[in-house]
């Protein structure tokens, strides 16, 4: 987002931001300001037009989402039609595991919608 345009709608620099795209679906991301982005747009990666269900051209709305919190525990759901471009094996194992426990803590919390994930957070695979 060109900077300027930031701040016209008081988003500063590593903001958290909620992208809203079509079908209902929205995703989180951190603001960044960009100089080559024209006007009225933003530039985002395929990861995040592909969360969004968006194609390149199409309207997207953006709001500022400042209660983001860090995740204490996080639980992964089995996804059977994950399908991604030169990834083969678990993909739990590939990228998650390291940040695995087998004895994950049993508190009760209230469930958050969205949270950051972070080298620290203890990760638990539920089963199907």
């Amino acid at each position: 987002m060109r900077p300027d345009t930031m701040e016209k709608v008081q988003l500063f620099r590593c903001y958290t931001v909620l992208i809203k795209g079509k079908e209902r679906k929205d995703t989180i991301f951190i603001a960044l300001a960009n100089e080559t982005c024209d006007e009225p747009k933003i530039r985002m990666n395929k990861v995040v037009r592909s969360n969004l269900r968006a194609r390149l051209g199409d309207v997207v709305s953006v709001h500022r989402c400042p209660d983001v919190k860090y995740g204490k525990r996080v639980h992964i759901l089995p996804v059977d039609d994950t399908n991604i471009e030169g990834v083969t094996g678990n993909l739990f194992d590939a990228f998650l595991k390291h940040n695995s426990t087998d004895n994950p803590p049993t508190t009760p919390e209230s469930p958050i919608s969205v949270g950051f994930l972070t080298p620290d957070s203890p990760v638990s695979r539920v089963s199907s």
